[in-house]
């Protein structure tokens, strides 16, 4: 159903009447029945007008907050200086000594559906039943601008002015639910009442605005759901998705609500004793404030993880470390005088609040794109009917929109930090110019010299005001909004990198560069390794579509989106960061931190080493596309060409159906209730994308979602979906489903082939691997692994004989439950390491034939006195890598064509630096000459079983993938037992409840192949 004036404006005095007569006779009251303007007078002269409290107090407070921009600082809205006054400005009713609508009107349709023999009430409006207040500003310019006739409007027409503001009163709708009310001698009901202040100095969009009504609360202290705020540039996030759509000023006001004439008018179906719709402003501005777990955390330590993991302090639910709230990770978008964090450069970057109010499903509460039906057979698992697939909902429950406060991440960092307490400054720069990009990056252009971001701004919060960390609010919420939005979407490479190097935005990174990609060495996309991209100008911002709608984002966020798909849909977009090139701080020459990383010394002294390839493995393999920023590769495109992209931002099914969506969801002129002043179809109607890419993000990492789940209050995250969308999935839960279903469609699949020799009683099982990624499995940090269970089972499935079994954390043990070789590099109360002669690992094996024995696919590197590290600035060599290669792996000599057609000169397969002892970043390591690596694609190794008591009767094959193992935590918990973050990390993997799950025993199944042994005639087979 259309519902602007084509279709809704059928209304004459006769048929409405006849429309009513009808309606009623059928149990519905219609708009004809609510009462006229003259009748609301009349009810007035019956009731007392409700009026200012306080006179001369609301003076003072419309002074006040007449200049919205005094409530910011560098950046942020202060909310607990704002919020108070604009609370006691409502309560006092300060803005009805304004002028106002005539009466209240309805803003959309409203029907009364049968739906199960039962009539539901269906509120098909924006707003609920709404009656406008105008400062003396803005209707002055209301007078001037909008008049009831469009066509006789200024041509060019101005903004409102500064200081105006805006009262909108709300009620449940419809209109006809008054009838006979005066609405002067009421105050608003529960749907509450919107206030806006124009302010385009200091605000994109011209506006700061809150909501106030009845269970209003202040968003400073944030509540314990983390919720977003209700007060907000653009009047908070879910107000300029469709405001922005208006000719100027981002407001839809008329003279013809003032005046009362000619108001739109739409199809009311009103049952008195029905139960009323709930307005979509309540449904989608103001989202439940829900305080749940997506999981059930465990109320004490886990017994076996105590006893695995001791030496280090172990806070309790009221002691641990929690991160800050997600309400405070708004950054505000500067209007006119740009300068809002008191930078020296522009504002390149902005939170996530910014984008959410267009880019969530059902924004609008009008408008059900961007989302999916979920199978029938998953809802109940599930909890819901739909996916949200908007890009905002995947984004932010994905590792990369949780990067910022990945306690793992941060766990690490401070293991750094206690390694190389000389470097401190450094180690922590270095690690957040990824995982708190948009902080760190836009801290260095504000610091003037490049200056190096610290831990501790990352947790820098504006409440309350004048507190120590306040000054870097803005910088924190950045860093803590993860990879985001601003981040992908501005980045150029390429051609355009060199465009724009010379931008203010680059020149740290120009710096940044050099240091970690000498230039000496490492030429075109190379120098963008380590996250080391640039970036266009502040004013743009990138995407995959031709021809977007430019007004909205104009309007919202005064920067242009422009078609851009050659880096944003390249695999060189991910391979900037995937391609990890750091500095060994372990070397004996190091310098004191007040020399090392300083401007001017570009750690020359330091060897480099490659600490992850996701990107090049790739690039060597099948899966290449053949092209870097747009130019041919040599070689070409390998056989299973496919992007990153592809599997990671999928736009098809997998039946190669491509996704279709609209992209955002915002007010659009054909598909919503008839308004004033609203920008032409051809500027705000949107065209479905065809393929639709999900931002679905995900790796494996189940137990990072998992900890996610069960502790959104030690994290500061928020878990419902922004979109109050009805029978949506959580998307935490939807990217944990993304991450399984990726585990077992599109990860790897195991073979197990049984033999009996009954002579020797011995069992033989060939196993094989079929690696099914477009890289190595696994890929990525150095600590994720893989491992192969096989069970021998008997006829009760008992277990004979197993490699690679687990206990309850996840330690591969033997068939005395020992941990076998390699588990832990620590002494159990951390008080040392294993001894150099005592250090042992499983290495890579062909045949297995002993229960303390398990093919783990891992990496494994020493630091320079030989102990294993984890440690990503301590590798000195590799002495394990059999992690499964991808499938088409090129022999060495074609992998050094690529790697120095992308502009590595070490070359990128020959590691890192000659002072470095590993000599091949990419290959495998260790393999023993193992005939698979040299082909790729897989592993196969054959279970040798000698004198069983019984033939067996079932033989299983498992692979596993651990994306935290065992020995990396208690590196974690050793290195740093004191430390907030590590204690969090310990905290939240002792408490985290997997029974049940399927990462139960802290292991994520990723594929299975059972065989059965079986007598005939007496013969005994295995098959």
């Amino acid at each position: 159903m259309r519902l602007h004036k084509a279709s809704i404006r059928f209304w004459t005095p006769r048929l409405a009447i006849t429309i009513s007569v009808l309606a009623v006779g059928a149990g519905l009251m219609s708009w004809a029945s609510a009462g006229t303007a003259a009748q609301q007078t009349n009810a007035c002269t019956m009731c007392k007008p409700l009026k200012p409290a306080d006179d001369k107090r609301c003076v003072q407070l419309e002074t006040q907050l007449s200049q919205p921009g005094q409530f910011v600082s560098r950046g942020q809205a202060q909310l607990d200086k704002y919020e108070p006054l604009m609370a006691e400005f409502m309560e006092k009713l300060c803005y009805r000594a304004w002028k106002h609508d005539t009466t209240a009107r309805d803003t959309g349709p409203y029907t009364a559906t049968m739906v199960n023999g039962q009539l539901k009430a269906q509120a098909y409006n924006q707003h609920a039943v709404s009656r406008v207040w105008y400062s003396p500003p803005m209707f002055g310019w209301l007078e001037r601008n909008r008049p009831e006739d469009e066509s006789k409007a200024p041509r060019n027409q101005p903004a409102p002015p500064n200081c105006a503001m805006i009262v909108k009163e709300m009620w449940t709708p419809p209109l006809a639910r008054w009838a006979g009310t005066c609405f002067d001698c009421i105050k608003p009901d529960s749907s509450g009442a919107v206030f806006w202040i124009r302010d385009d100095n200091t605000f994109s969009t011209g506006w700061f605005g809150s909501w106030y009504g009845p269970g209003w609360a202040p968003d400073w202290p944030p509540a314990a759901s983390n919720p977003l705020t209700g007060s907000g540039q653009g009047g908070a996030q879910f107000c300029t998705n469709c405001h922005a759509a208006t000719v100027s000023g981002n407001t839809f006001i008329s003279m013809r609500n003032y005046l009362g004439q000619n108001v739109h008018r739409f199809l009311t179906q009103f049952v008195p004793d029905l139960p009323p719709a709930t307005p979509h402003h309540v449904l989608v501005a103001l989202p439940a404030n829900r305080v749940s777990r997506l999981g059930e955390a465990l109320y004490n330590y886990d017994d076996s993880f105590r006893d695995a993991f001791k030496g280090t302090a172990a806070p309790d639910w009221g002691s641990v470390d929690r991160m800050p709230s997600q309400t405070f990770d708004d950054v505000i978008v500067g209007g006119k005088k740009k300068v809002i964090l008191g930078n020296r450069e522009p504002v390149y970057f902005q939170t996530s609040t910014q984008c959410l109010g267009c880019h969530t499903a059902n924004a609008t509460g009008l408008q059900f794109d961007m989302v999916a039906p979920v199978p029938s057979a998953h809802q109940t698992r599930l909890g819901g009917a739909l996916y949200d697939i908007s890009p905002y909902a995947l984004w932010a429950s994905s590792p990369m929109g949780l990067a910022g406060r990945d306690p793992i991440f941060f766990a690490q960092l401070e293991s750094e930090q206690k390694l190389h307490p000389k470097q401190a400054a450094l180690v922590q720069d270095t690690c957040l110019q990824c995982h708190g990009v948009m902080g760190q990056r836009q801290f260095a252009l504000d610091a003037g010299d490049c200056g190096q971001f610290q831990r501790s701004i990352a947790n820098a919060v504006p409440y309350p005001s004048g507190n120590p960390t306040a000054a870097n609010a803005s910088y924190g919420a950045l860093a803590r909004d993860g990879i985001s939005c601003t981040t992908c979407h501005h980045v150029v490479l390429g051609e355009e990198a060199e465009k724009y190097r010379k931008l203010p935005a680059n020149r740290c990174v120009d710096e940044k560069q050099k240091i970690f990609n000498p230039p000496d060495t490492h030429t075109g996309f190379a120098l963008s390794f380590t996250g080391n991209f640039l970036l266009g100008p502040e004013t743009e911002i990138y995407g995959p579509f031709e021809s977007p709608k430019t007004k909205l984002m104009e309007n919202s966020l005064a920067i242009k989106p422009i078609h851009n798909a050659k880096a944003l849909m390249s695999s060189e977009m991910c391979g900037t960061c995937h391609t990890i090139h750091l500095p060994v701080l372990d070397d004996p020459k190091e310098g004191s931190s007040d020399e090392t990383g300083k401007r001017g010394d570009p750690l020359k002294r330091f060897p480099k080493v490659y600490e992850q390839t996701t990107y090049p493995e790739w690039a060597f393999s099948a899966y290449r596309t053949g092209q870097s920023d747009g130019k041919e590769l040599p070689l070409g495109p390998g056989a299973l060409a496919k992007s990153c992209q592809g599997c990671h931002l999928p736009d098809h099914d997998g039946q190669g159906k491509p996704y279709s969506s609209k992209i955002a969801s915002i007010e659009e002129f054909s598909n919503y209730p008839e308004t004033d002043y609203r920008l032409p179809a051809a500027d705000i109607d949107l065209p479905l994308r065809d393929p639709y890419g999900r931002h679905t993000l995900v790796g494996l990492n189940v137990f990072f979602l998992k900890m996610a789940q069960q502790f959104p209050d030690v994290l500061g995250i928020r878990i419902n979906d922004t979109s109050g969308l009805a029978g949506a999935v959580a998307p935490l839960v939807t990217s944990e489903q993304q991450m399984l279903d990726q585990a077992k469609n599109d990860t790897a699949t195991i073979k197990v082939t049984p033999s009996w020799e009954a002579a020797k009683k011995t069992l033989t099982a060939q196993v094989e691997i079929d690696n099914k990624a477009g890289h190595k499995f696994p890929s990525g940090v150095s600590f994720r692994r893989a491992f192969i269970s096989l069970e021998v089972l008997d006829k009760d499935g008992n277990t004979i004989w197993a490699s690679g079994r687990t206990n309850d954390v996840g330690t591969i043990v033997d068939d005395q439950n020992r941990p076998i070789a390699g588990e832990y590099w620590w002494k159990p109360d951390c008080s040392a390491r294993i001894p150099l002669a005592d250090q042992k690992w499983q290495h890579h094996y062909t045949v297995i034939s002993q229960q303390d024995q398990a093919q783990i696919y891992q990496e494994l590197q020493t630091d320079k006195q030989g102990y294993l590290t984890t440690s990503f600035l301590s590798i000195d060599d590799e002495v394990k890598d059999n992690r499964l290669l991808p499938h088409g792996f090129l022999p060495e000599a074609d992998r050094l064509k690529i790697a120095r057609a992308l502009g590595d000169t070490t070359p990128l397969d020959s590691v890192m630096d000659e002072n470095v002892g590993s000599d091949d970043s990419v290959g495998a390591k260790g393999v023993n000459g193992d005939d698979d690596y040299k082909r790729g694609g897989g592993d196969h190794l054959s279970y040798v079983v000698s004198n069983l008591s019984a033939p067996p009767v079932t033989i299983r094959a498992t692979l596993y993938y651990q994306s935290i193992a065992p020995y990396f935590l208690q590196d974690r918990f050793c290195l740093a037992p004191d430390g907030p973050d590590t204690q969090r990390l310990y905290f939240l993997a002792g408490h985290l409840n997997l029974d049940g799950t399927e990462v139960d025993g802290w292991k994520l199944k990723i594929a299975q192949s059972s065989a059965m042994c079986t007598s005939a005639a007496g013969v005994f087979r295995c098959s």
